[in-house]
């Protein structure tokens, strides 16, 4: 299933194709800016996501901190793809 945003990528590469040289350029742009964007939040909810199965909810001191050092982790991996990408 097409998500909203993907269906908007797709109509602005549609529109981007026409023959208007200034409009089909800053149309491509933000479609290539919001493709940019849905990949990013797609690595922060897979960061979450990776945060929240991590840990496995026991309170003992050694579960927590392993928790806590996951998370610090996996946001630095995630933040660090995003400033690999231009």
């Amino acid at each position: 299933m097409r998500s909203s945003t993907e269906t908007l990528i797709k109509a602005m590469r549609i529109v981007s194709a026409g023959n208007d040289g200034v409009v089909s350029a800053a149309t491509a742009e933000a479609a290539q800016r919001l493709e940019e964007q849905q990949a990013r939040i797609k690595r922060l909810e897979e960061a979450l996501k990776s945060i929240r199965e991590y840990w496995n909810l026991d309170d003992n001191e050694r579960a927590m901190s392993d928790a806590c050092w996951h998370a610090i982790n996996t946001a630095s991996e995630a933040l660090e793809s995003k400033e690999a990408k231009p």
